[in-house]
């Protein structure tokens, strides 16, 4: 049987051999360094001695924790997942079994445990080429365990900080996301969500693949099912019914992140977030100087009201080309990346096309998953219509110069058969007579009959007449006016249906400022707020950032402890103010989930980030932590004491 000694001398970054080096010679990778206590000890073995345990990859997040691991049987390098929420559940030094924090938390716990398995087995079903295996899932340590394939690359979001103001010819952007949608239609149309796509979660490996990366869904499967745990999502990237527990999501939710990072390729920054835009909406896309397909695309998919987005992936690539939505060609996309340098590793997932997504918008009877962790890859062909037609995605115009990189180290997954082109929907084509045979005119050939049966239908309110109209009259005289009518009461019904959800923005944004109004005193200037409740005065925007305009402007510097303490007393020294970082009680005092996402009041704190803020509380058990406030949903943790969080100071009031 396999056991750790075996492997004494591999090193854990990439699993060649190095001795009793501490540096590997190869990799550079410091075995030396400290671990958490989160984090399983360097060669741990797994599953009967079949993974040994390597580096972790990536930063560790808040439902999970990845390593790079290699399959002693296979003698290949894997990636696996491990089910950690650490608000919820930790692991004591020197042991690896997780146990939940309280019986409350273990609930929750294994509740999240199930949906993670569930969705393994899911993600298990996908075999094809352009879809990276789940090779194995499996329980162990009290947690469940994923294990995928790995490759070599970097993400989206590293590249396009490599790029010049940071963002990608219009050609490139569009060749790097058309594979990820043709993958989203397969996921799709098995029922499932990805519901977190951005650039970080979209992973260019060295073999020229994109590949969608961490569906993290157990931790929105137990945000519906518990208050304790919000709704997470990706400000920028998340449409408006992400911020509601109960909000109507579908493949349009997944089709405004695409085109909210197809919006960051090609301009350089994320959309404003959703909530902002349904406030005051100020995208302007036509200042992106991008094709009018793209500008179509981008304003149709980016769309606040979800009724007003195209509803199938299949409708959202088809504007990207510029065909009508309705378009049934297939389409093969292939790579278009330069060379990826290799400055980052991680797991990945790919996925690749299937048939079209036939499926309609979900139902009572119809539930969509959103599943919890990686998979997407896809460069393929997508057959939708009978008569297969081909068009090739342009590449980039120029190759990106990079540094060569080394060849990943992995297997081939096995190709699948492609599934038999799906039946083509019926689709009323407006400038062909419908292939069924007409209906006998009232007056046969007169103008009189098409203007008998305008005047029938010219004051309806009924779409469908005016769709009567156009079937028996395709280049009638009357066709531009009768779909200006349609798209007209179209819109009329997508107002009275976001009506609601416009009430229930008012009612929150009204709730909030009666609680600014008897809790905080802002300052004249209005850069700090007085807690009245609490004696504190408190800074309103996070450091790094400023006050401007009524708001808080730029983006908020993330420090370690260490530096987060100094910083607090650089500030303390240069205005006089015994500014600090506060402690625990004081941070979580500011954070209530009433407000939802983020869980403070955004009157007396505006444009607040919604991830983590250090506390100055030193976590007891560990020298090496410290206590930190997920404004995200509203819980309070303990982090690595060198890990980038963000600050909000505080000073005693007078």
């Amino acid at each position: 049987m396999t056991n750790a000694a075996t492997f004494a001398g591999h090193c854990p970054g990439c699993f060649s051999g190095k001795g009793d080096a501490s540096i590997c010679p190869q990799c550079g990778y410091d075995e030396s360094l400290k671990r958490g206590p989160l984090v399983l000890p360097h060669r741990t073995l797994l599953h009967h001695g079949q993974y040994l345990i390597g580096k972790v990859l990536g930063k560790p997040g808040g439902f999970g924790i990845t390593y790079l691991a290699l399959d002693t049987k296979l003698q290949t390098r894997v990636a696996i997942k491990e089910y950690l929420p650490r608000d919820l559940a930790g692991r004591d030094a020197g042991h690896a079994t997780i146990s939940a924090h309280s019986a409350e938390d273990g609930e929750f716990f294994r509740y999240g445990l199930t949906q993670f398995l569930q969705e393994a087995r899911t993600l298990a079903q996908f075999d094809h080429a352009n879809i990276v295996r789940v090779r194995n899932f499996f329980e162990e340590n009290g947690t469940g365990y994923l294990v995928m394939d790995y490759y070599d690359g970097i993400t989206l979001a590293e590249y396009l900080a490599q790029q010049p103001q940071g963002k990608l010819p219009e050609k490139t952007a569009v060749g790097i996301l058309m594979p990820i949608l043709d993958g989203l239609r397969e996921v799709h149309a098995k029922n499932i969500l990805h519901r977190d796509i951005k650039p970080q979660n979209i992973y260019l490996t060295t073999g020229n693949r994109p590949i969608l990366l961490d569906f993290g869904a157990a931790r929105q499967a137990m945000g519906e099912r518990s208050r304790s745990l919000s709704v997470v999502l990706s400000e920028g990237y998340a449409p408006y019914e992400q911020y509601h527990r109960r909000g109507d999501q579908g493949p349009w939710t997944d089709i405004y992140a695409c085109a909210a990072v197809l919006y960051h390729a090609v301009s350089g920054e994320a959309p404003p977030p959703a909530t902002e835009r349904m406030h005051k909406d100020e995208l302007d896309i036509a200042a992106l100087g991008v094709s009018a397909a793209l500008a179509e695309a981008l304003r149709s998919g980016l769309a606040t009201d979800h009724h007003k987005r195209p509803q199938r992936m299949t409708e959202f690539q088809a504007l990207l080309l510029g065909e009508k939505a309705s378009s049934q060609a297939a389409v093969e996309h292939k790579p278009v990346l330069a060379d990826i340098p290799a400055t980052a590793t991680t797991g990945g997932n790919t996925t690749s096309s299937a048939e079209a997504m036939q499926g309609k918008k979900p139902g009572g009877l119809k539930k969509w998953w959103i599943p919890a962790l990686a998979v997407v890859v896809v460069i393929a062909v997508v057959a939708t219509g009978s008569k297969e037609e081909k068009s090739t995605v342009p590449i980039v115009d120029a190759p990106v110069p990079v540094e060569p990189v080394a060849k990943a180290e992995q297997d081939k997954a096995p190709t699948a058969a492609m599934p038999a082109p799906a039946a083509p929907e019926a689709k009323m084509q407006p400038d062909k007579a419908p292939p069924s045979a007409p209906a006998a005119p009232v007056a046969s050939g007169s103008e009189d009959a098409e203007a008998a049966l305008w005047k029938s239908v010219e004051n309806s309110t009924n779409i469908e007449s005016y769709n009567s109209y156009l079937k028996q009259y395709p280049k009638g005289k009357y066709v531009k006016l009768a779909k200006s009518v349609i798209k007209k009461l179209q819109d009329k019904a997508a107002a009275r249906q976001a009506e609601p959800l416009r009430a229930e923005t008012e009612q929150k944004e009204q709730s909030i400022w009666e609680s600014a109004t008897q809790q905080y005193v802002i300052s004249t200037d209005g850069t700090e707020v007085a807690d009245k409740i609490r004696g504190l005065i408190w800074r309103r925007c996070a450091e790094g950032m400023e006050y401007s305009g009524g708001t808080c402007t730029g983006t908020a510097s993330e420090f370690t402890y260490n530096d987060a303490l100094q910083h607090a007393a650089a500030q303390a020294s240069r205005t006089g103010k015994a500014w600090r970082v506060p402690n625990l009680d004081e941070l979580f005092s500011i954070s209530d989930k009433n407000f939802g996402s983020p869980t403070i009041d955004t009157i007396a704190f505006p444009a607040t980030p919604s991830l983590y803020f250090w506390s100055a509380s030193a976590y007891a058990t560990h020298s090496d932590y410290a206590w930190y406030v997920n404004f995200n949903v509203g819980s309070a943790s303990y982090g690595y004491r060198g890990s980038a969080f963000r600050i909000r100071l505080v000073r005693a009031g007078q």
